[in-house]
């Protein structure tokens, strides 16, 4: 799992590869949920504007019926919201678990020699933030890549037989916005990794100064070691606020489009239905 190049992505794509096989079935079936949970979520608005457009706008009654199918909808949803996140918490542990046993018989075959190449802070790191992140990658941010695909199209084929202007909004919005968004994340990765490379020297810092306690008293040079600590941690907040700037874009990228998408609402109110 180590690498030393500057670029560990496609090592880890590799690796996940290589090793994701076994998760494929909780994959597939967490995304099958996820589109059940879709479907009744469509099927309950859509019986409750009907419901609501017949009470206010038609003055006609509700029968039990609705109300039944209404209630069957929610339960539905609930049900498949609750399954897939019981799936995605117990893949999540499951990917913890087999990382964290494949790193210990690294850490068994290699006694010290590996634990030697980084600090400590390193290993901290790695076990706390690390591998949690990874679990939370292969069992949410994955399923949510495929279903994000999924979900549009599916909107096109329900909206193009009410409204086409709304479709061809849609359909001219799609390509666009992910693109927008790939090139944010791109520099929104590359400063992260920034961040976390000065977060582990500052940490690493901090501990080693922290180890040479009495030389730096008899030396006194406690002073000159404070100010080096404190440029450390101002370029530390730099980086931090690089990487917050880049996600107040990313939101400002989707916050961009929403009025479009809602012009196009407005048009649809002109334009009749085709």
């Amino acid at each position: 799992m180590t690498n030393t190049s500057n670029n560990p992505t496609p090592v880890l794509r590799d690796w996940l590869k290589q090793h994701g096989r076994a998760w494929r079935p909780v994959l597939l079936w967490i995304n099958l949920l996820q589109l059940l949970q879709f479907g009744a979520s469509l099927t309950m608005y859509w019986l409750l504007a009907d419901i609501v457009h017949r009470l206010i706008v038609t003055d006609a009654t509700v029968t039990m019926h609705d109300l039944i199918l209404l209630l069957l909808a929610l339960l539905t949803h609930l049900a498949s919201q609750a399954s897939s996140q019981h799936l995605s918490v117990k893949l999540q542990l499951s990917v913890q678990q087999h990382i964290s046993h494949q790193l210990q018989q690294q850490f068994y075959q290699r006694q010290y020699a590996m634990i030697r190449q980084q600090d400590t802070r390193y290993w901290q790191n790695l076990f706390i933030q690390q591998i949690p992140a990874l679990g939370r990658y292969v069992a949410h941010y994955e399923p949510q890549m495929r279903f994000a695909v999924v979900t549009p199209l599916i909107i096109l084929l329900i909206a193009w037989p009410i409204n086409w202007v709304v479709s061809m909004v849609l359909l001219l919005c799609m390509p666009v916005v992910p693109l927008f968004m790939i090139l944010v994340g791109k520099g929104a990765a590359s400063l992260h990794r920034q961040h976390f490379v000065a977060l582990t020297r500052l940490g690493s810092l901090f501990a080693d100064r922290l180890r040479a306690w009495d030389m730096l008293q008899v030396f006194n040079a406690f002073p000159r070691q404070s100010e080096h600590l404190q440029r450390a941690s101002q370029l530390l907040n730099q980086r931090t606020l690089a990487v917050v700037r880049i996600a107040f874009l990313s939101n400002t990228v989707l916050d961009f489009f929403y009025p479009v998408c809602g012009a196009g609402r407005r048009v649809c109110r002109i334009q009749p239905a085709g």
